[in-house]
């Protein structure tokens, strides 16, 4: 046992330590910005320095705290900057950065390892596939949807929690940036709940069919875990190579903004740390997704996103100061949601509003994709953020996936109430009868005309 204990301690501490020291190499910065010049300082800093990094971009509420990250080559510049613009913020003490080491990753790499334990850990890509895998294995109505391959050529799946009949669809997606351990953990926890019936999940599978995709950038989350804690984006190479500061070269795209609805805030410098891409949907991990999305469009009731590093939920849009068709009906399933996270949570709190009310100049998400494209009704961007650090802990996977289950339950209650007529499948069965019969007679009809 010993043995096992000391080959376990040799192939994961010394990741796990060099992970520590290189994010101890860091400042970390509580700013707030007051009005629009404070916000576009802060956002100019934002699209230029690949030095300064903001965990979720340039708030656009006044008032609300931006964690930015600094490397220590630039924290004096920076924090001249912010003096002399008269910007307040904090510097947040080192040990709030991230949790306990051995709460932070655990590696799997080894043939005698045991299948991860998705509520107590944050695991490498490959690993993440041997739980998948197994699950499968395991249970019939879990299912895997192989949909692309990446830059690097990992595969691209969806997992689709069906009992067999067809049920309306709801979509949940986490892992866009990779930045974020978190929501790739919540959501592999939540299909954990569904297998192992917990939580009172298990029959939300008799009325509705789950599409998730865990990571929807695989390069960029098995990149940072392994080798830079900071990387967002994915790993795409340009052809030819683009030179930036450092004599690096450019790699990657923020696939978050590849969904962009507008080119108004776009950055067009491959160099820049926000690049979107060339165009909207450039990559294979967005456009197939895309294309996948468009298949199940007419059955779905609701598309939820997740990611890490704040206490928010957003509705579209972004990219646009007008709010989005059923916008009251969406702020009142929020309202009930917060105060049932409340009730039934400790540190359940979090703000909630349209998307552009939140984040400065902002190109649109793919929730403001989803509603644009498919007027699907329910459609939210969910930021979870652990308790106590800045960085996710493993501690914190089993309460905040408790609230996103409390989250999702509630919005399938109210959406439903709402909305459930219109996926009815006697409704769907006599709308397909009407256009076979009015397309004859549409065909009939211009040809009299001639």
């Amino acid at each position: 046992m010993l043995k096992f204990v000391i080959i376990y301690l040799y192939l994961i501490l010394p990741k796990v330590v060099c992970l520590f020291t290189k994010i101890k190499k860091y400042t970390i910065y509580e700013v707030t910005a007051f009005n629009a010049r404070e916000r576009a300082l802060l956002y100019y800093m934002y699209i230029r320095n690949d030095n300064v990094i903001f965990l979720n971009g340039v708030s656009n509420e006044a008032g609300v705290p931006m964690d930015i990250v600094v490397d220590a080559c630039c924290t004096k510049t920076f924090e001249e900057k912010l003096k002399d613009n008269d910007i307040e913020y904090i510097i947040i003490p080192p040990e709030k950065l991230i949790p306990n080491i051995k709460d932070i990753i655990i590696e799997q790499d080894s043939p005698f390892t045991r299948m991860p334990n998705v509520s107590n850990g944050f695991y490498t890509w490959d690993s993440l596939n041997i739980w998948m895998d197994i699950k499968i294995r395991k249970n019939p109505i879990l299912t895997k949807i192989k949909i692309a391959k990446t830059y690097l050529s990992r595969e691209l799946s969806i997992l689709k929690l069906s009992t067999g009949r067809k049920h309306t669809a709801v979509f949940l997606l986490g892992g866009e940036d990779g930045k974020d351990w978190l929501s790739p953990a919540i959501l592999l926890n939540f299909i954990e709940y569904i297998l192992e019936q917990k939580q009172d999940v298990d029959s939300l599978t008799k009325h509705y069919d789950f599409y998730i995709v865990p990571i929807l950038n695989p390069d960029g989350y098995d990149f940072n875990i392994k080798k830079d804690w900071s990387w967002g984006r994915n790993r795409r190479i340009y052809f030819p190579k683009k030179m930036c500061n450092r004599n690096q070269s450019a790699i990657g795209i923020n696939l978050n903004r590849n969904w962009f609805s507008s080119r108004d805030f776009i950055r067009d410098e491959e160099c820049d740390p926000v690049y979107s891409g060339g165009k909207s949907l450039s990559e294979e991990e967005t456009s197939n997704l895309a294309k996948f999305l468009d298949k199940i469009a007419l059955n779905m009731m609701v598309f939820i996103n997740i990611q890490g590093f704040e206490k928010l939920i957003t509705i579209p849009f972004g990219w646009t100061n007008v709010y989005c068709n059923n916008y009251p009906i969406l702020m009142d399933i929020l309202s009930s949601v917060h105060d049932r996270v409340m009730e039934e949570h400790e540190n359940g709190d979090f703000f909630y509003g349209p998307t552009c009310s939140y984040f400065y100049n902002y190109t649109g998400n793919i929730a403001d994709w989803v509603k644009r494209k498919f007027n699907t009704p329910v459609v939210f961007t969910i930021y979870m953020k652990t308790s106590g650090y800045i960085f996710p802990s493993a501690k914190d996977i089993v309460p905040l996936t408790n609230q996103f289950s409390t989250m999702l339950k509630e919005t399938l209650m109210l959406a439903s109430s709402v909305y459930s007529p219109l996926f009815s499948t006697q409704i769907r069965n006599s709308i397909n009868y009407l256009v076979i019969l009015i397309i004859p007679v549409t065909n009939l009809f211009f040809s009299w005309s001639t």
